[in-house]
């Protein structure tokens, strides 16, 4: 079985869900749509409409000091460009949307298969979008 790594943020309560170890996901339509996200055998539970959550999907990737990149993250490379973390539908990968561009910069410097050793996470466009 392939694990999906996946952070959830909460729109409504502006925070974002870190799911841990085993994770329930459940989707319903009983009295309008809604999602029941938990962990099996955790008291961390959350049952809400699912317009309140935003899943964000771990890349596979790590940055320099390896860190798991996110979808949404916000991550710097060595000449100090800033860019974010996007998945492109029409291509199926993951690439990295600049969002600041610093003089000097390489513009061809952002190669998702090199971000291990040369980017490093410095937020996300949620909790710190900057």
């Amino acid at each position: 079985m392939i694990g999906i790594k996946v952070r959830i943020w909460d729109k409504k309560n502006k925070e974002m869900i870190y799911l841990k170890d085993k994770l329930h996901l459940s989707f319903g339509r009983d009295v309008g749509h809604y999602l029941s996200i938990g962990q099996v055998e955790h008291s961390d539970y959350y049952e809400e409409a699912i317009e309140d959550f935003l899943p964000l999907f771990y890349t596979g990737l790590k940055d320099k000091r390896g860190n798991e990149i996110y979808q949404g993250d916000l991550i710097k490379n060595e000449s100090g460009r800033i860019c974010e973390v996007k998945w492109l539908h029409g291509s199926g990968r993951w690439d990295a949307f600049v969002r600041k561009v610093v003089e000097g910069d390489d513009p061809s410097g952002f190669n998702p298969e090199e971000w291990w050793r040369c980017v490093e996470i410095i937020g996300n466009i949620y909790e710190n979008p900057g």
